[in-house]
């Protein structure tokens, strides 16, 4: 059975690659013939020219027909028991509600340019109808010791903060050809392992699917990009990495550890953003070009070599998860430990060049 399992987790990230590798191109065509351009005038903007930003429609429009042909029509020829049947406590009509909420509300905003306040009231629906689906956090476990908190009714504000904030986290780093993709896929590769070896092998075959989806996409916008994927893509993106982890019921009070070392760079982006733009007096919504790749760009990188630092320390934290998963004792948390402190001494770095070295 794992073997087939594994047959049809491959297979079907083989089918998302090669069909959004396919649409993509029709996608740009499309573009051009409308104009549906992404904004080069906006000053935050790194990129010039005429830019297509329907990049996320092909992921997710990839992304479900693989699901589709993978699960109603492979895994009936193979010996395979995925399909759609989630845990009991996680009703899937409500996940899927929520997931094409936060799609349409990307759209939306691609095309209409929604108020920052109508996004966010949006994205809190959906993450509403997550929790009412029965995504929560109910335990945190003391990292170097065996204590469990268990949080009560603070595990659904948690789960809330989560939610929405790995979502902005994934949209808010997608400023550079390339970043936002690699970094998903990474966490979408190392997402798949780990729950394979923990044997949740639905959520392996959904995060190996994805990770096919989006590598179509990056053959496209890998420096220098010819698509985006606009907030269509990077906050379903978003909204599905932070959700996945929530309905890994073999995690118990480690729940968060995976993707918190797995997202630690869009993490640490947002909360620098979060705090920066406090320290000013600003709204968080005010942007601003501050971001860990603008900082990056200006030591003089270019975009491919910025990739490769984000990849590297995004391939460390990778490693650090497996081993986390494969470690029974407390030393586990080491090798998590050095993976988000090498991030932590980037941006400690990045914010140190910017505001004090060149004083």
């Amino acid at each position: 059975m794992i073997i087939g399992n594994l047959v049809l987790a491959f297979f079907a990230a083989i089918v998302a690659f090669l069909f959004n590798l396919y649409i993509t191109p029709y996608l740009i065509h499309l573009s051009k013939k409308k104009s549906w351009y992404d904004d080069a005038e906006d000053e935050r903007k790194i990129h010039t020219g005429q830019i297509s930003r329907l990049g996320g429609i092909g992921i997710v429009i990839s992304f479900v027909i693989s699901v589709l042909i993978s699960v109603f029509g492979i895994s009936r020829l193979i010996s395979s028991d995925i399909s759609f049947s989630l845990p009991e406590e996680f009703r899937p009509l409500l996940i899927m509600a929520a997931v094409v909420l936060i799609f349409i509300i990307g759209v939306l905003d691609d095309f209409a340019n929604l108020r920052a306040r109508v996004k966010l009231i949006g994205q809190i629906a959906a993450a509403l109808l997550l929790m009412a689906a029965g995504a929560n956090i109910p335990s945190l476990t003391i990292p170097f010791t065996a204590i469990t908190l268990n949080l009560g009714f603070f595990g659904y504000i948690l789960t809330l903060f989560w939610i929405i904030g790995v979502t902005n986290a994934i949209n808010l780093i997608d400023g550079l050809d390339g970043l936002s993709a690699s970094l998903s896929s990474v966490a979408c590769f190392f997402y798949g392992l780990i729950f394979l070896i923990t044997g949740q092998f639905l959520l392996s075959f959904i995060s190996f699917t994805l990770l096919g989806a989006v590598m179509g996409y990056l053959f496209y916008n890998f420096p220098p990009a010819k698509i985006f994927m606009g907030d269509s893509g990077s906050l379903t993106l978003g909204f599905i990495l932070a959700l996945l982890p929530l309905l890994n019921s073999t995690a118990n009070g480690d729940i968060l550890i995976m993707p918190i070392v797995l997202l630690s760079i869009p993490i640490a982006d947002v909360l620098s953003a979060m705090l920066r733009r406090t320290r000013k007096g600003l709204h968080f919504f005010n942007p601003d070009k501050e971001h860990m790749h603008h900082k990056l760009l200006d030591l003089d990188l270019d975009a491919r070599q910025i990739l490769s630092v984000v990849m590297s320390l995004q391939i460390i934290g990778g490693l650090s998860t497996l081993l986390f998963h494969r470690i029974p004792s407390v030393v586990r948390y080491l090798p998590v430990g050095i993976a988000l402190l090498l991030v932590f001494i980037l941006f400690l770095y990045l914010h140190w060049d910017r505001h004090y070295r060149k004083k």
